[in-house]
């Protein structure tokens, strides 16, 4: 376990604790828990805030489910050494009396969907975004076309994408570009090949923000195999994501455009993907964990893409009833 995954899944207990002593009148721990299965239950039904206010996500009561299975599952020696006998079936057992079975676990019919809200680009909107962030004088404008057609045309997330070091783009001896990407919830990073047009307007951004910062008399320095962080803000500093969601929300007013979100590009991407290549092809290109994950949340195609693909499905039918039929030629070879 990661110390990222350690520090998340201590902080979603934490919270699950508090609702528990909330809900109980008085301070409970996970032993208190594990002893009462019938607090335990009433405790993932809630659905509620730790402070108690509130609702959650249902991706946070499904996290408060697995996080509380595997501590069980990792403190079962020193659990039964304080007298609870398999930990993890009791949780089980709080479970089935409050959550619906999917498979081998269980459901929680609390708190609002996640989702990823905001509208989904089409092509020509996206083309447009680019256009006007592009518009920006000096190296700000490459730096944000480079930026918005990576997320558009790899479909890559926008927080790995702001941590890129230049440590981790390479040049491959073809010219083009290739940099890797750490990859949420996983060890191993992301390969990503940059199209041309994204590796000119990359290598546009480096040295005008090079040239710039030089001017200015500023340190900082980018490029391809050098250390630091590849995106900049006005100032030189690192581009943070308050300073992205700026840039996007000006460009789209510009634009005439609704705000897109974070994943709205992403989404784009799956959207527009699955439509030409396999499903488990898109889901690898944009380090899903799986075609069904990607399916669930972001691939949102529009009606107009939904009744061009039922129409192509009912003339392959057509055309393979009348291929079935046999020509008139056949029919005559067949009496003779």
């Amino acid at each position: 376990m990661s110390s990222a995954t350690a520090r998340r899944y201590s902080w979603v207990l934490s919270d699950f604790l508090r609702l528990a002593t909330i809900l109980n009148g008085e301070p409970v721990s996970v032993l208190d828990l594990l002893r009462q299965p019938c607090v335990l239950g009433k405790t993932f039904a809630a659905g509620e805030r730790g402070s108690g206010i509130g609702l959650v996500s249902a991706w946070l009561a499904a996290q408060r489910r697995s996080v509380v299975r595997c501590f069980t599952r990792l403190m079962a020696v020193e659990l039964s050494q304080a007298g609870i006998n398999d930990p993890e079936m009791v949780v089980t057992n709080a479970l089935r009396n409050v959550a619906e079975p999917v498979g081998t676990g269980f459901r929680l019919p609390v708190g609002w969907p996640r989702g990823r809200g905001g509208p989904t680009p089409s092509q020509v909107e996206t083309a447009r975004l680019i256009s006007e962030t592009n518009a920006e004088q000096g190296w700000l404008g490459h730096r944000n076309s480079a930026f918005l057609q990576l997320l558009a045309r790899r479909g890559v997330r926008v927080g790995s994408l702001l941590k890129l070091d230049g440590h981790d783009v390479h040049r491959l001896p073809d010219g083009s570009l290739r940099m890797v990407l750490r990859v949420k919830s996983s060890r191993v990073p992301q390969e990503l090949s940059l199209p041309s047009s994204v590796t000119a307007e990359l290598e546009v951004y480096i040295s005008t923000f090079n040239q710039w910062a030089r001017v200015r008399g500023l340190d900082a320095r980018i490029g391809v195999g050098v250390a630091g962080h590849v995106w900049r803000a006005n100032s030189g500093g690192v581009w943070t994501y308050n300073s992205w969601r700026e840039t996007i929300n000006t460009a789209c007013s510009r634009a005439n455009l609704p705000r897109f979100t974070a994943h709205s590009f992403r989404r784009s991407f799956a959207t527009d993907a699955v439509a030409i290549v396999s499903r488990s092809l898109v889901a690898a290109a944009g380090s899903w964990k799986s075609p069904r994950r990607m399916d669930d949340h972001y691939v949102h195609p529009s009606k107009d893409i939904l009744i061009s693909r039922l129409s192509n499905l009912q003339d392959r039918a057509l055309d393979g009833v009348q291929d079935s039929r046999p020509t008139d030629e056949a029919v005559v070879e067949g009496v003779g």
